[in-house]
């Protein structure tokens, strides 16, 4: 786990790294990168990663925003989607704590989520989100 200081900073112990892993393209649509998947319910999990892996992303997951501010500490990323509502740490929280990273200021965050209304969209916006996608996601919107 990560320490905070008094102050709300983290403490980062090292450089940031990247996944050892490797791209792959299944699609026409391809790319390659690193993705970080923050969602807590396993079949929107699942499909979310299946999506991503589908276009050649390598995709990690965890199930809640503690254990996402915790990973980017030490691991670098091309892309968050944050789910808004988890256990432990909301994504909104989450992504307040990763814009506070050296590795988390410019990090493009996405949020994935059931509440679809304009004011979920100008909280999720408001606390450091690049975007928002409303789920279920189609895959056609998707990328």
């Amino acid at each position: 786990m990560a320490s905070w200081s008094p102050t709300g900073k983290p403490a980062v112990s090292s450089t940031p790294t990247r996944p050892s892993a490797r791209c792959w393209a299944t699609t026409a649509r391809s790319c390659c990168g690193w993705a970080w998947l923050v969602e807590d319910e396993p079949v929107n999990r699942e499909i979310t990663q299946a999506l991503l892996q589908s276009v050649g992303l390598v995709v990690d997951t965890v199930e809640d925003g503690l254990a996402a501010v915790d990973r980017v500490l030490n691991q670098a990323y091309d892309l968050v989607l944050m789910d808004m509502q988890m256990p432990t740490m909301d994504g909104l929280d989450a992504t307040r704590r990763l814009r506070q990273l050296p590795n988390g200021e410019n990090l493009p965050v996405v949020a994935m989520t059931a509440n679809a209304f304009d004011e979920d969209r100008a909280r999720c916006l408001a606390a450091g989100m690049n975007d928002f996608l409303a789920k279920p996601t189609d895959a056609a919107a998707f990328f």
